[in-house]
């Protein structure tokens, strides 16, 4: 599962904004790592007000960034698919 953010421009085209995902092998159904730095800061907290993420499961490791693992909320989250 991708989740991708979008913006609609003014010719009302949908324009990317951001990628929250990040892919770090197979995950559980309806798991996803979500990529909460750079630019992507605060960008869990967010996902959680707005109930897509349920909860933390875990977190994955790699270098020197930890990705929380991150159960979605799958009706939630078709709420806001375009």
């Amino acid at each position: 599962m991708s989740i991708q953010v979008y913006r609609i421009g003014e010719t009302g085209y949908a324009d990317p904004l951001l990628t929250v995902t990040e892919n770090l092998g197979p995950q559980a159904p309806r798991h996803v790592a979500i990529k909460n730095y750079a630019e992507n800061e605060g960008i869990l907290s967010s996902l959680q007000k707005l109930g897509i993420v349920k909860k933390v499961v875990t977190h994955i490791t790699t270098g020197y960034i930890s990705f929380p693992v991150c159960e979605i909320d799958e009706e939630i989250l078709n709420k806001y698919v375009a």
